[in-house]
């Protein structure tokens, strides 16, 4: 509104929007002589009767793939949940899927409390540690870090399982 863009740039009109608020966009970008250039197609224009009806079938099939796509993902979770599986899939570093029920991993258990341990004598310093132990990259640290099975919680499980870290570890954690 201020008149200091001229133009926006996006890779696909896909990118603008998948809730279907992207015609609006494209129209207050033509109300404000803004152009809108996507890499894959050019000029996105609203304001000939074709390209308005050209945005506006984009901006449905935009919509009905995301539609489709979310479908797609909730009946895979409640798929694997209805086969006993916690719904993401996988079990983070210390855990294991025995008999299709999350439970500690032998083998892991110590090494996972180490790192726990380790990370917090570096106060939770996620990029110290990962400099220390090669191999151990920054975002999958954090991630580790900050899964809720750590803490013994697993949605979908009765009881959850035996959790790595306390709850008190837990609140210094997200202190530090």
């Amino acid at each position: 509104a201020s008149g200091r863009v001229k133009e926006v740039l996006v890779v696909d009109q896909s990118r603008l929007s998948r809730s279907g608020d992207d015609l609006e966009f494209l129209q207050a970008c033509a109300l404000q002589n803004v152009i809108v250039r996507a890499l894959t197609g050019g000029v996105i224009e609203t304001e000939t009767v074709g390209g308005f009806i050209q945005a506006g079938v984009f901006s449905v099939m935009n919509q009905a793939y995301s539609r489709l796509n979310s479908a797609k993902v909730k009946d895979g979770l409640a798929r694997r949940r209805a086969a006993g599986h916690y719904a993401v899939g996988y079990c983070p570093f210390g855990y294991r899927y025995k008999d299709g029920v999350v439970e500690p991993d032998p083998e892991q258990w110590g090494p996972a409390r180490e790192r726990w341990e380790g990370l917090m004598e570096l106060e939770m310093n996620c990029h110290g540690y990962a400099r220390l132990n090669p191999g151990v990259s920054v975002s999958g640290l954090k991630n580790w870090a900050r899964n809720p099975m750590l803490r013994g919680v697993v949605p979908h499980q009765q009881g959850g399982v035996k959790p790595l870290i306390s709850s008190e570890e837990w609140e210094t954690a997200k202190r530090l």
